[in-house]
Formats: C-alpha cells, structure tokens, sequence
C-alpha cells in the first residue's frame, strides 16, 4: 500500500518525456542538464567498472575486430589508388 501512495505522491523517472524529468528535477538540481538518474547511474556503473564489462560502454570483440578490418580494407584500398 505504501508504494502505491508514495507513487501517487512522487512521480516517476520512468515513462515521462524528458522534458517532464527535467521539470520534476527542478526543485532539487536546479543546475543539471541531465536528469539526475541517467548521470547517476552511470557513475555507478562505471565505479563498479562497468566499463570492462562487455556490452555497457564498449563494443563486443567480434564487432570490434569487424569494424578493425574494414579500416583497415579501406585504408588498403585507398593506398593503393595513390599509388
């Protein structure tokens, strides 16, 4: 029951526009651009070194090596026009 009253109460980060995040943040972080969850949930992942972990901040090996090969198939193709 509690859950149901507080929501009634306290609005949502989830489900709303932008927009209406920004507004309900106003009161309380009148400075961010941000809303505050996205930047705070980042930082959180990134202290849990979320940025090592595969899928969060950075892209699985096999797409990566994919996108290293067609670099690198671009760049041969293009020294060899120049030569």
């Amino acid at each position: 029951m509690f859950c149901v009253q507080k929501s009634i109460f306290q609005p949502s980060m989830f489900g709303n526009t932008l927009d209406e995040i920004m507004m309900m943040q106003l009161d309380r972080f009148p400075d961010r651009k941000l809303p505050w969850i996205q930047t705070t949930l980042s930082e959180e992942v990134l202290r849990l070194n979320g940025a090592c972990v595969e899928g969060i901040f950075r892209l699985e090996l096999t797409v990566s090596m994919n996108l290293d090969s067609l670099r690198r198939d671009a760049f041969n193709i293009f020294l060899s026009t120049v030569q």
